[in-house]
């Protein structure tokens, strides 16, 4: 499930309740994912302003890490067993 838009996948958390947010500021695309445990700060990286699909990339990531019984993390291994049934 790569190069996916940030856009697109801010909207797919927002829409199950996971605070994610992208701004840019001081030339630089700054994410965030909030933690599920209400006394760990949220998760953050820095990204240059043309690397949309690798922060849309760790965000998925965090967001299956930190939240696996999302619908994010349910499609993605929805996903990775329908690959690994595929004939090789």
């Amino acid at each position: 499930m790569k190069g996916r838009s940030l856009y697109v996948l801010l909207k797919i958390l927002q829409a199950d309740r996971i605070c994610a947010a992208a701004r840019i500021a001081h030339g630089k695309l700054y994410v965030s994912i909030e933690s599920p445990a209400e006394t760990e700060l949220p998760w953050t990286r820095i990204f240059e302003t043309s690397e949309t699909r690798r922060a849309a990339d760790w965000l998925s990531d965090c967001a299956v890490s930190l939240y696996p019984k999302s619908a994010l993390a349910k499609v993605r291994r929805l996903v990775a067993e329908a690959m690994a049934a595929l004939p090789r």
